[in-house]
Formats: structure tokens, C-alpha cells, sequence
């Protein structure tokens, strides 16, 4: 499994950002983001799900412990664990310098509604990651 962390940008400038355990690569978690949470109402649905098992296309209803094709699979809501919130970093410096010490893909939602993510530590448009096919 390849871990992940999904930040978006508040307009002070912190970050809210939850952990994704499964499929973290660009054309994974990444690609995701970019098809079905590209809206900044769907990207903050995602965030209040806290962390996450697995991402897809839809955020979906709360489910138990057995995933459903299509939908996200939460901790919180699905599996009843407690202490799985995002957590919130002061700025995206803090998220980045923190997260990368941890996980191998960051990927962000900014304040002026683009998805970014990393490659080797530097954020790119992740767009343009997808389409490049990196991995």
C-alpha cells in the first residue's frame, strides 16, 4: 500500500489535511482528486471524513466495516474509530515539511481551487502530473 496525505488550502493560509493508507500515486489517489474533487464543496466533504482507507470517485454514505465499490471507505464513519480527524497545520510550509517526513505523495487543494501534488519533495499541478502518467 502506498500512503498518501490530502491537504486543502483555508484562506488564512493553514492547511487541513487527512491521511489516504491505499493507492497514493499520481495516477491513483492523485488522479482521483483530479476527476471527481475537482469542486471545492466535494474537496471540504472529503477533509470531514477525517482520514481515510481508501479514496473514490464518491464520498458515499456511511457503510461499516465492508467497502463499497465507488465510494470511500472512512475511518470515522465507517469503521467507528475514534482520533481519524484531519489535522491542521499553520501553513503549507508546516504541511509539506511535516507530511513529506512521512509520506512519499502529498497532495493539496489551494486556496484558488487547484489540485497540486509532489514529486521528489516540489509541488506541480497535478493535472499535469496526471496527464504525464507520473507515478
Amino acid at each position: 500500500m502506498t500512503t498518501s496525505m490530502i491537504g486543502m488550502e483555508w484562506p488564512d493560509g493553514s492547511v487541513e489535511a487527512i491521511f489516504c493508507y491505499s493507492d497514493g500515486y499520481v495516477h491513483g489517489v492523485g488522479a482521483t482528486l483530479v476527476r471527481h474533487y475537482a469542486m471545492r464543496e466535494k474537496a471540504n466533504a472529503l477533509i470531514a471524513l477525517g482520514n481515510i482507507s481508501s479514496l473514490d470517485a464518491e464520498i458515499g454514505e456511511a457503510h461499516g466495516q465492508d467497502r463499497v465499490d465507488g465510494q470511500c471507505h472512512a475511518y470515522m464513519r465507517d469503521c467507528g474509530r475514534d482520533d481519524e480527524e484531519a489535522i491542521v497545520h499553520a501553513t503549507v510550509a508546516d504541511f509539506t515539511m511535516s507530511s513529506l517526513s512521512q509520506m512519499e505523495h502529498l497532495y493539496l487543494y489551494t486556496r484558488d481551487g487547484r489540485w497540486l501534488g509532489t514529486v521528489d519533495g516540489q509541488w506541480y499541478d497535478l493535472s499535469v502530473l496526471c496527464s504525464a502518467r507520473v507515478v
